[in-house]
Parts: C-alpha cells; sequence; structure tokens
C-alpha cells in the first residue's frame, strides 16, 4: 500500500515538468540500485554461506562415519587372524 501510495505521489509530481521526471528517475534509479546491492549481499553472501555450512556439516558427518566404517573393518580383520 505504501509503494502504491509512493509511486502515485512520484508520478504526479513527475508529470509537473520534464526537469521534475528527471529528479525522480534519477531518485528511482537509485533506489533500485540499493535494491540490487541488497539482493546481491543476500544471495550472494548470506545464502552462500549458509549452503556452504550445510556442505561442510554433510562432508563431516561422512568423514566420521568412513571412520567408524574403517574401525570396524579393521577389527573384523584383526580378529580374522587371532
Amino acid at each position: 500500500m505504501l509503494a502504491t501510495l509512493f509511486f502515485t505521489g512520484s508520478m504526479e509530481y513527475a508529470l509537473s515538468g520534464f526537469d521534475d521526471f528527471m529528479k525522480l528517475f534519477k531518485m528511482m534509479g537509485g533506489i533500485f540500485i540499493l535494491a540490487l546491492g541488497q539482493f546481491y549481499f543476500i544471495e550472494f553472501v548470506i545464502f552462500r554461506e549458509f549452503i556452504l555450512w550445510r556442505r561442510q556439516k554433510k562432508l563431516r558427518l561422512i568423514k566420521v562415519l568412513e571412520n567408524i566404517y574403517l574401525e570396524q573393518v579393521m577389527i573384523s580383520k584383526r580378529s580374522h587372524f587371532n
């Protein structure tokens, strides 16, 4: 609702003259660039860190399970030779 009021008011402001339209265009461009920067930060920094953290967690679990398996294999081989 606030966005609708903002755009409606800004369009009325923009229709008053070309100079005012250019000011509005620059203002909207600045807002767009800031929003794009925030999107970049959220997408490529926060989500990427979360995905890397989950991947490391899975790899850690796989390594633990592999070590447990290797221990069991070594124990069974020792008992086989004794």
